[in-house]
C-alpha cells in the first residue's frame, strides 16, 4: 500500500488523468469532487476512493 497525496487547489487549472492500476483510496483529509464518465461524487474524510485501471477520471478541489 502507498499513500497518494493530492495537492490540487482551489484555484488549480483540472486536468484529465488516467489510474494505472486499481486504486482503493481512503480519503483521510480535505474534500474534493471525482468525476469519470458514469457519474460524478464529492470524497470527503471517511470516503473510499474506488478506481479501475486504465479508467480516466477528473478530480476538482
Amino acid at each position: 500500500m502507498r499513500d497518494v497525496l493530492c495537492d490540487y487547489a482551489p484555484h488549480d487549472h483540472s486536468f484529465v488523468e488516467q489510474h494505472a492500476g486499481t486504486a482503493i483510496l481512503p480519503v483521510a483529509q480535505g474534500s474534493f469532487q471525482y468525476r469519470t464518465k458514469v457519474g460524478a461524487a464529492t470524497l470527503v474524510p471517511g470516503s473510499l476512493l474506488l478506481g479501475n485501471a486504465g479508467s480516466y477520471y477528473r478530480a476538482i478541489g
